[in-house]
């Protein structure tokens, strides 16, 4: 149990913290997953939804199971996001051919971007690492 002070304290501090306030830094903040679309499901597409299907349906191989089935749908949503994160980092790296009379700004943002996206592969092989021991574990 914490004390008192230290509650009254926590609630002050996250009533700070709130995100934006202003009507430019809501409108902002709410277009960020959507600078290179990488937060948007794969199955929202509709020729990956095709092709996760297919997958699911070649690993397992027409099993009733509905756990296993589950769990290659994981392992396929996660291949292919994976290579639609690759494709979109390919497409930074290309566009920093580009910049090579670029300013620091400019080279900046395309760090972060590279960087931003780094994060989305790491955490998807991580997904699909963790998605391909529980299949080939059922």
């Amino acid at each position: 149990m914490i004390s008192v002070r230290k509650l009254i304290a926590n609630r002050r501090n996250a009533s700070l913290s709130t995100g934006p306030r202003t009507v430019g830094g809501k409108l902002r903040s709410s277009h960020n997953a959507y600078r290179h679309g990488l937060a948007t499901a794969i199955t929202y597409d509709a020729s990956a939804a095709v092709n996760i299907d297919r997958l699911v349906r070649a690993l397992t191989a027409s099993s009733n199971d509905y756990g296993r089935i589950e769990k290659a749908r994981v392992v396929a949503e996660s291949h292919f996001d994976l290579a639609r994160i690759r494709a979109a980092k390919a497409e930074i790296l290309w566009r920093i051919g580009n910049f090579e009379n670029a300013d620091n700004d400019d080279l900046i943002r395309v760090l972060n971007t590279i960087e931003n996206v780094a994060r989305y592969e790491r955490r998807t092989r991580s997904k699909l690492r963790r998605a391909l021991r529980a299949f080939l574990d059922a």
